[in-house]
Parts: C-alpha cells; structure tokens; sequence
C-alpha cells in the first residue's frame, strides 16, 4: 500500500517549468489567433463597406455628370434653334428689303417714264438762253437735262411750264458762278475746279442748290486753317 501511494505521487508531480511555457505559449496562440481572425473579419468587413460607399459615390457623381452633359446638350439646342429662327428672320428682312427698294425703283421709273411722257412744254429750239442773277447764258436742252436728277434737268423736263422773260429764263441765283456749272454739264470729266478758296466755297454752294453733285470738296478758308493751326 504505501509503495502504491508513493508511485501515485510521483505520477502526480507538478509540471516542469518547460511544460509550463509550452502550455502558457500554447494559450498565447490560441488566444492572438482568435484576436487576429476577429481583427482579420471586422477589417475584410470596413474595407468592404468603404468601396461600396466609393462605388455609390462615383454613381452618383457620373448621374450628375451625365445629367449636367444632357442639361448642356439641351441648352445648346435651343441656342442652335433660336440662332437659326433669327437668321432666318434676318433673311426674310433683307428679302423684303430689298424687294421694297426695287418695288421703289420701279415706281420711280414708271413715274419718269410717265412724266417725261407728258411734256407740258414744247421747245421750239434746242437752243435756251438762261438769265441767271442779271447774266445771260446760252445753251442746249441736252446740256441742262445731261445731269440727271438736278434742278435744271426737272426744271427743263418738259414737265413744268415756263415763261421766257425778253427771250430767257430767269433763274434767281448768283450768274458769276454758273459759268461753271455750265462747263461742268458739259465736260464733267474734263472739268476743273476753281484754285480760288472763295470762288470754290460758292461755287459748290451753288452747285448744292442746283443739285449737282460735281465731285469736290469745299477748302478751308484762310480764317479756318489759322484756327486749325492754333
């Protein structure tokens, strides 16, 4: 019996200091294995959640992107829409424009057609003396009606009835001047205008009131150009 004993007691002998670290160690593994499997799940899980909030992010911004794309899309159709009515209204504008100005023409030749159809005054000769401001000058029909448009050339139309005074057709105006109208409807290529500054200036101011245009310009006088150079 006592030998029984002893041997149970020897069976039942503490663990040794190594068995005891391998034991501790063992634990220790078990223990930061499990901590790392639970550590391992909650960041395979945030890592998740994380690219599926990027993924909703990115959804939502390529749907605003698409629909800012579309709004622009929008925005320019109708601009393209307004500037093609505008253009076309333009268009049409010019089209009745210019349809009006010729409408214009065509009344106005038709209108001296007529007129100059209807003479009112017959001259007996193609030979007319002018008394222009007390000086007589002495010309052909064809002479004062060559400028068209011009006060003489309505004047001796035809159209208008007129009265010879002595043998001439007075004309109220300054005769020192008209000698250069005459030469300008006669010769308009080969006419000159005056050096004179004055004889010039009145002579364009005649020729404004004639209603020829003679193709200069008025000089400045003596008194302007030494304002200009003050």
């Amino acid at each position: 019996t006592h030998t029984h004993t002893h041997q149970s007691n020897v069976t039942r002998h503490p663990l040794s200091v190594t068995e005891r670290l391998f034991d501790f160690f063992g634990l220790c593994c078990c223990f930061f294995g499990s901590r790392m499997a639970t550590t391992t799940d909650t960041t395979v899980g945030a890592l998740l959640q994380e690219v599926q909030d990027a993924t909703q992010r990115l959804q939502e911004q390529f749907a605003a992107h698409a629909q800012a794309l579309d709004d622009r899309r929008q925005e320019l159709a109708k601009a393209e829409a307004a500037f093609a009515e505008e253009e076309a209204t333009e268009r049409q504008r010019v089209r009745d424009d210019i349809a009006e100005r010729r409408s214009e023409l065509d009344r106005a030749r038709a209108s001296f057609d007529g007129e100059r159809g209807d003479e009112v005054v017959t001259f007996p000769k193609k030979k007319v003396t002018l008394d222009v401001g007390g000086k007589r000058f002495t010309t052909s029909l064809a002479t004062l009606r060559s400028a068209r448009g011009s006060l003489l050339s309505a004047v001796f139309s035809g159209r208008y009835p007129l009265q010879e005074d002595d043998g001439a057709y007075f004309i109220d105006r300054d005769g020192r001047y008209f000698h250069h109208i005459l030469s300008f409807l006669r010769s308009p290529e080969e006419f000159e205008a005056p050096d004179d500054v004055a004889e010039r200036n009145a002579l364009l101011k005649e020729a404004k009131f004639y209603r020829i245009d003679m193709g200069f310009e008025a000089l400045p006088t003596p008194a302007q150009q030494q304002q200009q150079q003050q």
